[in-house]
Order: C-alpha cells, then structure tokens, then sequence
C-alpha cells in the first residue's frame, strides 16, 4: 500500500501570512505507519514547493 499527505495551497483561505513549516500531524502518523511497515509513505508540500 502507499500513502500521501498532501499539504495543498492555502490561498484565499491564509489569514496567518506565508508559512512554510511542517506538518507535525503528517511527520507523526508517517513515522508509526513506516515503524510499522504498514505502508510506503510519501509527502507533497504545496505551499513549500510553491505549488499552485
């Protein structure tokens, strides 16, 4: 199985300004999913790759 966390652009909808941190939730439940060998993991960041 595979499995993303997709963070997508926020645009209209970011009152809080330009931020480009991490998701601690999508860090969290990637780490126990790979610990448990449950799933192929991977992460697309929109807002830090500038994506639209």
């Amino acid at each position: 199985m595979k499995v993303l966390f997709l963070t997508p652009p926020l645009k209209a909808w970011d009152s809080h300004g330009n931020h480009k941190a991490a998701n601690q939730m999508h860090a969290q439940a990637a780490s126990y999913i790979r610990s448990k060998g449950i799933a192929q993991v991977s992460a697309l960041d929109c807002r830090a790759l500038d994506m639209n």
